[in-house]
């Protein structure tokens, strides 16, 4: 409560001096790509009840690292409330090269094809760069 208190006294000062150095001080500096190189990643299979609504999207999230660049906090960015749970779970098991910074984001991608799979459960985890991660299913099912 404290800190969105103080971001919104500084906001409003920014607004009124039309300062906006200050807010920008606040703002977070990017995470670069040459500064999340990946040490290990745990698969994420699609999550069944998000799988049944078909859902679909992106979820961005924002980890911290500790000294030797394993995950210790994951925190939403962006992305579907169906999808979010299992990607912060997911995103708690990655190790990354420690970085100065202590941060690296991961990119989710959900998506349902229109193919056929034996299963509900069947998901394909793809892993295309060093933080961009696909999960892909099927929109159709043969049980057997």
């Amino acid at each position: 409560m404290r800190d969105v208190t103080r971001w919104l006294i500084t906001a409003m000062c920014v607004f009124a001096t039309g300062d906006r150095t200050a807010l920008k001080a606040q703002q977070a500096d990017p995470v670069y790509d040459e500064d999340s190189k990946l040490v290990n990643f745990v698969d994420l299979a699609y999550p069944p009840a998000a799988r049944a609504g078909r859902v679909r999207g992106v979820v961005v999230v924002s980890v911290t690292l500790d000294d030797k660049g394993s995950v210790t906090a994951a925190t939403p960015v962006s992305g579907s409330k169906f999808l979010i749970p299992a990607c912060l779970d997911n995103a708690r098991k990655w190790q990354f090269v420690p970085n100065r910074q202590k941060r690296a984001v991961i990119v989710y991608e959900f998506q349902i094809h229109a193919g056929v799979c034996h299963d509900r459960t069947s998901s394909v985890f793809l892993l295309t760069h060093h933080n961009f991660a696909s999960i892909v299913s099927c929109e159709n099912v043969i049980e057997g």
